[in-house]
């Protein structure tokens, strides 16, 4: 057996991995971060969302977003989402992730246990992302604007609700700060308006709400390859609801917890894992989310 290749061997996969890992050591706060010119980001994050009722019904949807992030300098990122979505309910609230497999069955044919199945890509829109300047800590902003693809999507006499109509815009502020070498939090404050339907601006009925989601995460850092984090998450939300000769505002929040886990499958490619559970929905109801993302980058 040849000792000195055995060692060289070890030496090498050793001082690769250290390479590895100062490289995605740069890459561990990369919320607020933005790419430098020639770099960019690919991201597939998947959230299946499940909630079930004590009358029987549950209601599950489903979506796949696609987000392409490209640098132009350290301070201007920009990029363009494509989101999928699909979305069924069922009279039978054990009647498991009713959102797969992707088909579209109106309430008149296909599985009994199953009210209504729809699918479709939903929405397309840029997204804009730069930094702030600041002493206390790391800080970027992002804007993105969706624009409806898919026809009527909050639903007719066959199918219910999939997705919003009409134009949505999203504002976040994210912020993060290092605890320590194996720690840091991170805080997304978001402005988002959605489904800025045509009463907004045609005098034709419609709803759309304005949403103001705050989010705390916690990260733990047991070495450079995984991150553990908690998540807290309260969404205020005003409802407008226009019937054509009155506007009532409707006021609200939902929040959640969560727990989630990401690892660095090589340098350039990460996966995620989260699961939350809502918590104010009151006795009626439950519901829950699990995650699934994929995040390839070069800098």
């Amino acid at each position: 057996m040849n000792w000195k290749y055995i060692f060289f061997l070890v030496i090498g996969i050793i001082l690769s991995e250290i390479a590895i890992g100062q490289e995605v050591h740069e890459k561990r706060f990369y919320p607020t971060r933005l790419y430098q010119k020639g770099g960019h980001e690919v991201k597939l994050f998947n959230n299946y969302y499940m909630e079930g009722f004590d009358s029987g019904f549950r209601q599950d949807f489903y979506a796949s977003f696609l987000q392409v992030l490209i640098g132009t300098n350290k301070n201007l990122n920009w990029g363009i989402d494509l989101k999928f979505r699909s979305a069924a309910s069922s009279s039978d609230k054990t009647n498991r992730f009713i959102a797969f497999p992707f088909n579209n069955q109106t309430r008149m044919s296909g599985d009994e246990r199953v009210d209504y199945r729809r699918i479709g890509f939903s929405a397309i829109g840029p997204r804009i992302k730069y930094a702030v300047k600041s002493t206390a800590g790391a800080i970027s902003i992002l804007h993105a604007v969706y624009f409806p693809t898919l026809d009527q999507a909050e639903g007719n006499d066959n199918f219910g609700f999939v997705d919003w109509e009409h134009l949505q815009f999203f504002n976040n502020l994210f912020f993060e700060k290092k605890i320590n070498g194996n720690s840091s939090y991170f805080i997304d404050a978001g402005l988002h308006l959605e489904n800025t339907g045509s009463f907004l601006f045609n005098d034709e009925s419609g709803y759309a709400q304005l949403l103001v989601p705050i989010t705390l995460i916690y990260n733990y850092f047991p070495s450079w390859k995984q991150t553990i984090y908690g998540l807290v998450n309260i969404s205020p939300r005003i409802g407008l609801n226009d019937s054509g000769s009155n506007v009532n505002a409707l006021g609200g929040a939902f929040a959640q917890a969560g727990l989630g886990a990401k690892y660095f499958i090589r340098s350039w490619l990460e996966a995620e894992l989260l699961y939350t559970q809502f918590f104010n929905f009151g006795s009626n109801s439950s519901a829950s989310t699990i995650n699934l993302g994929f995040r390839y980058s070069r800098n």
